[in-house]
């Protein structure tokens, strides 16, 4: 080798030993870039397993929400397909295999506009986000479509607030809004101080179960929240453990767990007309926040295991394909309100 390197012209060889030594740097960079991720977000690590790979990550699919559709042993995510028109729900079927469920819009279009932030199930339906609320889709079409099949919307529910999370948790039907302070802003009527002295400005509503309402859910929330910023989306344990994911950027991500331990009605906040019964998160009712990496989106809770995914390693933002488990959905146990 040295032999052949030293027939090389002088500029020649100059060129090689900098494209060496330019492929050591990134090299090096790339450890020392997976050594900082794995040692910053330790907490996350030390208690988190890896499921299963995140679909499409490398085809232009940026993840936002997960679920997990029982009847079918299939997982959902809803997001949106970077510089393309159309946002199909994506289905991961149990043996692995993935398909692309397209849906069709009451005026005729395919959902392709919106974020994909929020997707959730029953048995019965599966409830997908819009830029002012809500799609319904019948389950049974999602579960049995076929890669490339198109399903219709079998109703559209308006909230009065562009929803970045949707999730159903012990039956009760959670959706909320994403507060920033910059790109993302919300009504100034949702900027609250809490009991314990902090500011939220964002809020989350909460439906239960009602035959008579739309698609099975109340047509006023039960409670409101007052939630911090930067939800990305939550779940609640069957112990009572509400777990927030928030997240904005490069910064580290913290999956929020509070106890949803309902007491006393704190305040009352004004939906349609009606006072419905106000809760307020912050640090009071806060029992656990672990450290992850960037990018965490939906979570959803399956046999007492929070699910949780980036969108970190999709095309659009690369950095998540440096480290192994950037395109991973992750499970973890959190903590219990009941000191288990």
């Amino acid at each position: 080798m040295f032999a052949r390197l030293s027939k090389l012209s002088k500029p020649a060889r100059i060129a090689l030993i900098v494209v060496v030594a330019l492929i050591a740097l990134v090299i090096l960079a790339v450890i020392a870039f997976n050594i900082y991720i794995r040692t910053t977000y330790s907490s996350f690590y030390d208690q988190a397993r890896e499921e299963f790979p995140i679909p499409e990550t490398n085809s232009g699919f940026v993840e936002q929400d997960i679920d997990y559709l029982e009847q079918a042993d299939a997982w959902l995510f809803s997001g949106y397909m970077n510089k393309q028109s159309t946002c199909p729900i994506l289905r991961r079927d149990g043996d692995g295999r993935v398909a692309k469920v397209y849906v069709r819009m009451p005026d005729g279009e395919l959902y392709g506009k919106y974020h994909g932030s929020g997707i959730t199930s029953t048995s019965e339906y599966v409830f997908l986000t819009t830029d002012s609320g809500y799609v319904v889709l019948s389950a049974p079409d999602v579960a049995n479509a076929k890669d490339g099949d198109t399903v219709q919307v079998l109703g559209q529910r308006e909230l009065g607030f562009a929803p970045a999370f949707l999730s159903i948790s012990n039956d009760i039907l959670y959706t909320g809004e994403f507060y920033d302070g910059g790109a993302y802003d919300t009504p100034e009527e949702h900027h609250m101080d809490t009991p314990n002295g902090e500011r939220n400005s964002a809020i989350m509503y909460a439906f239960v179960p009602d035959p008579t309402g739309f698609f099975g859910y109340s047509e006023l929330p039960e409670f409101v929240y007052s939630i911090p910023d930067k939800v990305q989306g939550v779940c609640v344990t069957e112990e009572g453990s509400m777990v927030l994911s928030t997240s904005w950027g490069l910064s580290g991500s913290h999956l929020l767990v509070y106890s949803n331990q309902l007491g006393a009605q704190d305040d009352a906040f004004l939906v349609d007309g009606t006072e419905v019964p106000l809760r307020y998160l912050d640090s009071s009712s806060l029992i656990q926040d672990i450290l992850a990496p960037p990018m965490t989106e939906g979570v959803t809770v399956v046999d007492g295991r929070v699910y949780v995914g980036f969108e970190s390693a999709s095309n659009k933002y690369v950095f998540g394909k440096l480290y192994p488990g950037g395109d991973m959905v992750y499970s973890l146990e959190v903590a219990s309100p009941l000191g288990e």
